[in-house]
């Protein structure tokens, strides 16, 4: 809660300071900022602050649970429990792979969402002229193929992003699947009080 907090101040914060900025722009400045730009900054990248509040706590979160995890697991499991961990560690770098492609194409969304929001912008500008002159249709197709450019991108970041969730998902139960087989295999006696310890760690 006091995370979300914060990161409630310092996105207003920046909202305030973007808007003081943009009232102290010269003409000149300003006619190189599309205003699309400013509506983008405003409306989508601020909001990052949110998320970026909250998981950015995971950077000392998970090393610390990882290595209460395992000294739970080695305490009540033995070598077993440190072979469930193997599956975690073998994920952590697919993770940051996906993570650096997750951060690759969100700088491509922001780019293609700017380009899409000032092209909108000159033609409400110049929709007096589109009409008189029925350019309705060649613009309909550039505002198409810029919006179609910015969905691929989003598409390619939906499917990352559905990768790492799913890591979250089934990245335990695999860790739980390791853990019980070094038992079948080393022929450990198995309870089900020790899976759903076992689990409840995980």
């Amino acid at each position: 809660m006091e995370a979300f907090h914060f990161a409630m101040r310092v996105r207003a914060g920046c909202c305030a300071l973007i808007y003081r900025k943009a009232l102290k722009l010269s003409r000149t400045a300003l006619g190189e900022s599309a205003a699309g730009k400013v509506v983008n900054l405003l409306s989508n990248d601020v909001s990052r602050f949110d998320v970026a509040s909250v998981f950015v706590h995971h950077m000392w979160v998970a090393p610390t649970t990882a290595v209460i995890v395992m000294y739970l697991l080695w305490k009540e499991a033995d070598y077993c429990g440190l072979i469930g961990m193997i599956p975690i560690f073998l994920i952590c770098p697919l993770q940051s792979y996906t993570g650096k492609l997750t951060s690759k194409y969100r700088r491509q969304t922001a780019y293609k969402t700017d380009q899409r929001v000032r092209l909108m912008d000159e033609i409400v500008a110049g929709i007096q002229v589109i009409k008189m002159y029925a350019w309705e249709k060649p613009f309909e197709k550039i505002i198409h193929y810029a919006r179609k450019s910015e969905i691929n991108v989003i598409t390619k970041v939906s499917y990352l992003r559905g990768v790492f969730m799913s890591f979250n998902l089934f990245t335990t139960r695999v860790a739980l699947l390791f853990t019980l087989l070094a038992m079948v295999l080393l022929k450990r006696e198995i309870t089900a009080a020790k899976v759903s310890t076992y689990l409840d760690n995980m």
